[in-house]
C-alpha cells in the first residue's frame, strides 16, 4: 500500500472515529458526560443504570466528594447522601449493585486518590462477603484511579474516555438512546424525567420490576430462588463460610478498615435491614450459623484494626433482625408500587427506612436515639444475637402460617 492510500486511509479512519465520538458524546448513552439535553433527542438514556461502576468512577473523579455512601444496591436506593447528618461536602453515593468487599475498597482508595476522605457511611449485608464473589484484580486495574495497593494508573481517564465514546457498546446504547427518545417524543421531557441514576448518586429503585407481580408477597416468594441459586451458592460454601480469615471477603474487609483507620475517615457501619422473609429463608437454607459468624467477623476484625491504629472501634450500627421495620406486613392484595411503607422488595429499604438509620447513625436528634438500631462491640454481641433468636421465636409463633409457606418455598428450591 503505498504512501498516499495509508494516508487517506489514516484520514478516513480518523474521521469516523470522529464522527462516533461525537454522535457517543451528545447522545451520552452512559450519562457522563455534560453533553446538550434535547427533547425528543437523547434525554432518555435507557442502559445507564447498566454502566454504573463506569459513571461513578468518573463522578468522583470529576465531584471530588469529601463524604461516601458505599456498599451494595441497597445502599445505592436507601441512603441518602443529601441527609441533613452529613458534616463533609459533597456527598455522594458510591454504592455499587452487587458490590463485594473487594470492590467496596477498591472504590473507597479510587475516590479517596482524588481528594482525601472526611466521613463515609457504608452500608454491609452478609452477600457482600459470599465465597467466590471476588473480581479479578486485573479486571480493574485499568478501570480505576489506582490498584488495590494505592499506586496510580496512569491510564484512568484515556481508557474511560475510549470506552465511551468509541466502543460498541457505546455506540449500539448510543442509537438506542436516539430510538428511545423518538418513540416517546412529546411525552417525555428533560424537566421531568428522572434518570436511573440521579446527580447524588442514588439509584432509582423502580428498576426492580415491580409491576412484573401481581402481589407484593408473591414477588418477595419469587425472589428466593435468586438467593438460593446466585447470592447464596454454592449453599455448602456459604454454610462453612468465614471460619477463618483467609476469606477474601474477610481480607478486603480488613484492608479497606486499615485504610480508614490510617487515613482518620469518620466511619460509619450499618448492617443493612432486610424483611424478615429473607431471614427466614436464610435460616431454612442453614445458614443462620454463618450469619451469626459474619457479624462476629465485622465487630472482631473492627476492633482488631482499631487497636493496631490505636484508634476507638469505628461505630457498627445493626439494623437487621426482627423489628419493627423488618416485620412490616407484606400484603397479598394486587401489587401497588407503594403498598408498603419499608421496602421496595425482600432486601431493598426505602430512603424513608435509610434517613431512619442516618437518623440514628448521625444522632440529628434526641428522637433518633430511642430509634431501631444497635450499635454492636464485643461486649454487646452475643446478647444481641441472643434477642435476635428470641424474637425470631416470637415472629414465628405470631405467623405460623407464613412461615410453613417460606420453609415449603424454600424446601423446594433447594431440592431442585
Amino acid at each position: 500500500m503505498s504512501r498516499r492510500y495509508l494516508i487517506v486511509f489514516a484520514a478516513i479512519t480518523s474521521l469516523v472515529v470522529l464522527a462516533l465520538g461525537s454522535f457517543n458524546w451528545f447522545m451520552n448513552p452512559h450519562g457522563l458526560f455534560r453533553s446538550p439535553v434535547i427533547d425528543g433527542l437523547n434525554v432518555m438514556k435507557p442502559k445507564m443504570g447498566f454502566y454504573e461502576r463506569q459513571l461513578k468512577a468518573y463522578q468522583a473523579s470529576r465531584l471530588k466528594p469529601g463524604a461516601l455512601v458505599l456498599g451494595n444496591s441497597r445502599s445505592d436506593v436507601g441512603l441518602d447522601p443529601m441527609h441533613p447528618g452529613w458534616s463533609a461536602e459533597p456527598a455522594y453515593n458510591l454504592g455499587l449493585g452487587q458490590a463485594s468487599a473487594y470492590t467496596v475498597y477498591r472504590y473507597f482508595l479510587h475516590a479517596d486518590s482524588f481528594r482525601q476522605l472526611e466521613q463515609v457511611v457504608i452500608g454491609i449485608d452478609f452477600e457482600m462477603f459470599r465465597p467466590g464473589i471476588l473480581e479479578d484484580p486485573a479486571d480493574q486495574n485499568l478501570a480505576l484511579a489506582v490498584d488495590g495497593n494505592g499506586k496510580r494508573n496512569p491510564n484512568f481517564f484515556g481508557l474511560l474516555l475510549f470506552q465511551a465514546l468509541t466502543s460498541a457498546d457505546a455506540f449500539l446504547n448510543a442509537v438506542e438512546v436516539f430510538q428511545t427518545n423518538l418513540k416517546a417524543r412529546g411525552t417525555v421531557e428533560a424537566d421531568n424525567y428522572v434518570p436511573a441514576i440521579g446527580v447524588n448518586g442514588m439509584m432509582r429503585p423502580d428498576s426492580f420490576g415491580l409491576s412484573s407481580y401481581k402481589t407484593r408477597h408473591g414477588m418477595f416468594l419469587a425472589s428466593l430462588g435468586a438467593f438460593v441459586n446466585i447470592w447464596w451458592a454454592p449453599l455448602e460454601e456459604y454454610r462453612g463460610f468465614l471460619r477463618a480469615d483467609t476469606e477474601p471477603g474477610a481480607i478486603y474487609f480488613r484492608k479497606f478498615l486499615a485504610a480508614a483507620y490510617e487515613r482518620g475517615v469518620d466511619l460509619r457501619m450499618v448492617i443493612s435491614p432486610t424483611h424478615a422473609y429473607l431471614n427466614e429463608a436464610l435460616a431454612a437454607a442453614g445458614l443462620w450459623g454463618a450469619m451469626e459468624r459474619w457479624k462476629r467477623m465485622v465487630v472482631r476484625i473492627n476492633e482488631e484494626e482499631a487497636a493496631r491504629a490505636n484508634s476507638e472501634p469505628f461505630p457498627v450500627w445493626d439494623f437487621s433482625g426482627y423489628n419493627r421495620i423488618t416485620t412490616e406486613m407484606v400484603p397479598k392484595t394486587r401489587n401497588q408500587p407503594n403498598d408498603m411503607s419499608g421496602y421496595w422488595d425482600i432486601s431493598h429499604f426505602r430512603k424513608g427506612v435509610g434517613d431512619q438509620m442516618l437518623d440514628r447513625v448521625f444522632a440529628v436528634s434526641e428522637e433518633s436515639r430511642a430509634g431501631f438500631g444497635v450499635l454492636l462491640t464485643g461486649v454487646n454481641l452475643e446478647d444481641h444475637l441472643a434477642s435476635i433468636r428470641r424474637k425470631r421465636v416470637s415472629y414465628r409463633e405470631a405467623n405460623p402460617e407464613l412461615v410453613t409457606e417460606i420453609e415449603a418455598r424454600m424446601q423446594g428450591l433447594l431440592t431442585e
